[in-house]
Order: structure tokens, then sequence, then C-alpha cells
């Protein structure tokens, strides 16, 4: 949360207030907003360092994309837990 500069890329078209929010926490962020896949594939290539997605997504939206993420050796984190409506069922927080 120290680290000035961080880059965080998030969606052009879905971003929710839980996003602008968990953005605010860093320090002078260099906040990008990407579409698609995109912003993951930037994350496996060194471009951002992380894109939170605090908005409903679902597994086709994020598949092909995570196991790039993972095989260029990041991670890709689960915030709280959803119902199968990808509604949130705890704060991420």
């Amino acid at each position: 949360l120290d680290d000035p500069g961080l880059r965080i890329v998030a969606s052009s078209s879905h971003l929710s207030k839980e996003t602008e929010e968990f953005v605010s926490l860093f320090d002078s962020p260099e906040f990008v907003q990407v579409g698609s896949s995109l912003k993951m594939i930037m994350v496996a290539e060194g471009l951002a360092h992380m894109y939170p997605r605090l908005a409903p997504t679902c597994e086709w939206d994020t598949a092909a994309a995570d196991i790039i993420v993972r095989e260029a050796g990041g991670v890709v984190l689960q915030a709280g837990v959803c119902n199968s409506e990808g509604k949130a069922l705890e704060d991420w927080r």
C-alpha cells in the first residue's frame, strides 16, 4: 500500500465504487482503464502491478487470462465469496 506509483489496471466499462475505494488505498497509483482481458495480460507481461476486479465476473471472462498470468509466475486471487449470480456475499476488505 505504501509503494508509490504502482500501475493498477481496471475495467473501462465496469468500474465500481468498490474498485475506486480499493485504488484509493495506494500511494499515488498510476490508474489505467483498459477493456477486455487485456488487464490480466498486462499483469502477466509486467506492464501493470495488479488488476482489482471488485465487481461480478464469470469464469469464462477470466479463464484464458488466468492461465497466462499463472504461467508468467503471477497469481489470481478471489477477493471474498460470491453467489452463483456473482453477487458478493462478503466484503472484500
